[in-house]
């Protein structure tokens, strides 16, 4: 900690406005505490004034408390600002400390490797550029993925303990290097080393920690849809049950206008007859494809296209299906069509329009979809995005054909052209 102002190390103080930056960067996202501005003005004076007031205290001591002190003032102002439980707060503090961390080695590595002269306006100049690259950089890999964390509730502690182990070696040893070296002749090889040694550390840190965050949402993500398919079998079953009886109750009504037009003795308004038959009509267009999971989808999804004025047009093969399971036949046409039931209720009148073609081509079975869309949705990873507005809680439809053409080794595809939203699907058959 070279130089001081006002009897503080000048070091501490830019640590200080360092993970302050940091953090403002990586807090895009995570859900603000009630008055929010008031809060970030008490927040961050009440944040230099403790971070300031114990550097003093310990400086003549024990200082390379310091720093810990400062990333205590950090975390308790995070938990001021922010509304996520303490340990999602930890997990982001954590994150920006480990950032910062790094952002300062690779600027003391880079001036090192380049001899420039400490304290110097081209040593400010080239650390000011190190840091903003290591923290910019860390944001576009790291950082964006933390506003989801709020909505992860079984995120893995032991990692984040780990994590937080991990950090405090690479700090210590880094702290304990730098002081034995400053007696060393040959010093900045060495110096360098450490640099390394802490950028290496710090990254290994923040890997550790959203990899296994990442795993867990996976894992959460893979509960959610497993459950859904299971409530998606139990919903077809009703459904099956639903249209037979629909059916049955339409052929009874036009048995019955049949034979009151037959009847001499009952006067009939002809008109109002005709319009009672077209809409038993409607109920009465029962799927025969050949498998019986794949008719009541059919049929259940052409009533409701019909009634709200969607063409579905379709040629399945319902043979080629046997390779999938019930559940999973229903979870991926179910989820198929109504992503695309769901588009074309936002589209034109005059342009709605579904097409599926099901059928097996050699040892595969293929699976082509596609419905008109004005607009065609954000594609991330070739993966379409939900437009809802909360993402946590949408796009498992998605998920879930991924999940389950993954689960029978098959390749899907999504893509969009000339107005038509088409996705693609390819499962091997067994022999």
């Amino acid at each position: 900690m070279h130089g001081t102002f006002f009897g503080i190390p000048v070091g501490a103080i830019s640590m200080m406005a360092q993970l302050g930056a940091t953090a403002a960067l990586f807090s895009i996202g995570l859900k603000k505490r009630k008055h929010f501005i008031l809060r970030a003005c008490i927040g961050i004076v009440l944040y230099f004034l403790a971070s300031l007031g114990f550097t003093a205290i310990l400086l003549n001591s024990m200082y390379g408390l310091i720093p810990f002190v400062i990333y205590g003032a950090f975390f308790l102002t995070a938990l001021f600002l922010f509304e996520p439980d303490a340990e999602t707060l930890w997990f982001y503090a954590l994150s920006v400390v480990a950032v910062q961390h790094m952002g300062v080695a690779t600027a003391d590595a880079v001036t090192t490797l380049f001899n420039v002269p400490f304290g110097g306006f081209l040593q400010q100049c080239i650390s000011l550029l190190c840091f903003a690259g290591v923290v910019i950089g860390m944001y576009f890999l790291y950082g964006r993925k933390i506003k989801n964390i709020e909505h992860v509730h079984t995120r893995p502690l032991r990692m984040v303990l780990i994590s937080s182990a991990i950090f405090m070696v690479v700090y210590v040893l880094r702290f304990f290097s730098l002081l034995y070296v400053e007696n060393v002749p040959q010093q900045r090889l060495l110096s360098l080393m450490i640099h390394l040694y802490s950028v290496s550390g710090s990254f290994m840190c923040l890997f550790a920690l959203h990899s296994a965050n990442n795993e867990d949402t996976l894992k959460a993500e893979r509960v959610v849809i497993e459950q859904l398919l299971r409530e998606r079998e139990t919903q077809m079953k009703f459904s099956k049950e639903t249209v037979d009886l629909i059916n049955m109750k339409c052929h009874d009504i036009r048995h019955q206008a049949q034979m009151l037009r037959e009847n001499p003795a009952v006067r009939i308004d002809e008109a109002a007859l005709l319009e009672m038959e077209e809409a038993a009509n409607i109920y009465d267009s029962y799927a025969r494809t050949g498998n019986e999971a794949m008719d009541t989808i059919l049929t259940e999804k052409g009533v409701f296209c019909q009634s709200n004025g969607i063409p579905f047009n379709y040629i399945v093969d319902g043979g080629s299906l046997s390779a999938l399971s019930t559940s999973d036949l229903c979870s991926l046409f179910g989820n198929i069509l109504e992503n695309a039931i769901e588009a074309e209720l936002q589209q034109p009148v005059d342009k709605r329009l579904i097409t599926l073609k099901v059928f097996r081509n050699r040892d595969y079975l293929c699976i082509h979809a596609e419905n008109y869309c004005e607009t065609l949705p954000e594609m991330k990873d070739d993966v379409p995005q939900t437009s809802k507005a909360d993402k946590s809680q949408h796009g498992f439809g998605t998920k879930s054909i991924l999940y389950i053409t993954e689960k029978y080794g098959g390749h899907v595809s999504f893509t969009g052209k000339d107005h038509l939203f088409i996705v693609n699907i390819v499962i091997p058959l067994s022999a």
